[in-house]
């Protein structure tokens, strides 16, 4: 169990493509960013520190500028193209790369995955919800190549 009493769910599963998808649920929270970097790290091994930042600078984004409903959850989304998206429940605004503020405390989680990925966005999905997503050069292992966590 988490913070909030709920427990993280985890799915996995392929597709008729072959592309292997694992997903995470969370609650929307701050406690949440590090199970987030845990799941990342458990699909695609020891190594894999720029999906697990990237992962990290995503849902760190999703909490602090999405909407902190009751019970309001954020999804975890890799697959065997190494594409990590967040899901949350969408806000009043969407993700935007912003000029650099050197000398800031916080606003560069953008300019990282913006310079560690290949390429990123987002999309709006029924209801709202709102979907970032980066894709990174890593491969899934062991049972997440098989579709498990």
């Amino acid at each position: 169990m988490n913070p909030s009493g709920s427990a993280p769910q985890e799915t996995g599963a392929g597709d008729a493509h072959g592309i292997i998808r694992v997903q995470l649920s969370i609650p929307c929270e701050t406690s949440q960013v590090a199970t987030a970097r845990r799941f990342v790290e458990r699909c695609l091994g020891p190594q894999a520190h720029v999906p697990v930042l990237l992962t990290s600078e995503l849902v760190t984004n999703s909490v602090t500028h999405g909407p902190n409903a009751p019970g309001a959850a954020i999804t975890i989304t890799l697959t065997s193209l190494v594409r990590i998206e967040v899901t949350d429940p969408g806000g009043p605004s969407v993700p935007v790369l912003a000029p650099s503020r050197e000398l800031a405390d916080s606003g560069h989680g953008l300019e990282l995955v913006n310079a560690m990925s290949e390429q990123w966005g987002y999309r709006t999905e029924p209801g709202g919800r709102l979907v970032t997503w980066c894709e990174v050069a890593a491969a899934l292992t062991g049972d997440a190549r098989r579709g498990r966590t």
